[in-house]
């Protein structure tokens, strides 16, 4: 059951209280998952003891140095791919330090890929992909033999663009792969049908009408056609649902 504060002091007080929780967690138990804490305000879930409180320094404090020391700790000291991953964002955007460092943020997302975060691997692949000029101009040489494999990897792990983007590299023959249909065809149908990946759902009704590394199959086009229609038509109402309340 949620907690009810009744005065801002208490919202106050119960803030300062987790704070010495998280850093207990974090430098005391030496451990970087730690006792499991939940805090819906953050996360809506449960996270993890020293990268929590990395958090709760940036989303609760608005203290983005701290924040950036403590997720700098859990990712060199315990290699905590979450946190590996979070400093590599505040890197890249200059969170927490004086200038942003493209390179650093490349080797942080690297860390974080290597240890199992699945965004961490979807950001390192698209900066050595070699697509974004702004990589190249900051120092970063594409590696194509990296990027594929974290991209594969993240797309396991479960991070849909990751799926989308080693399936549009077979598709197009991009990125230092060859093309192949079939396993293009494999990596959009996962992010279709356990992710719903609009674009990915989008490539695999082509596949299916066009018959790219896969039979032709009419009713399977039909079926995620009618599935983009939904999500299109979700969107529209949502979309029209937040207008309605901006006018009132």
């Amino acid at each position: 059951m949620a907690q009810i504060f009744k005065e801002k002091e208490e919202l106050e007080q119960y803030f300062d209280n987790l704070g010495v929780e998280y850093r207990y967690s974090c430098y005391s138990d030496k451990n970087p998952e730690g006792e499991l804490l939940c805090l819906d305000l953050i996360t809506n879930g449960c996270d993890l003891g020293c990268h929590l409180l990395g958090e709760f320094m940036h989303l609760i404090r608005n203290d983005f140095k701290k924040a950036y020391t403590v997720f700098e700790f859990a990712c060199k000291e315990y290699k905590y791919g979450k946190s590996c991953n979070q400093l590599g964002t505040f890197t890249f955007q200059g969170k927490g330090i004086k200038k942003p460092d493209l390179k650093k943020a490349a080797e942080y997302f690297d860390s974080s890929c290597e240890n199992n975060s699945p965004e961490g691997c979807f950001h390192f692949g698209q900066m050595v992909s070699g697509r974004d000029p702004q990589m190249i101009k900051a120092g970063i040489k594409p590696d194509y033999v990296k990027s594929i494999k974290a991209f594969e990897k993240g797309c396991q792990l479960g991070n849909p663009d990751s799926c989308f983007s080693v399936s549009a590299a077979y598709m197009f023959g991009e990125i230092g792969v060859e093309k192949d249909d079939v396993k293009a065809f494999n990596f959009a149908k996962k992010a279709c049908e356990e992710f719903n990946h609009f674009e990915s759902c989008n490539n695999l009704g082509i596949m299916y009408s066009k018959g790219i590394g896969t039979k032709k199959d009419p009713a399977a086009f039909k079926a995620i056609q009618r599935k983009l229609d939904d999500y299109l038509d979700q969107v529209d109402k949502k979309r029209s649902l937040d207008m309605g309340r901006g006018s009132t």
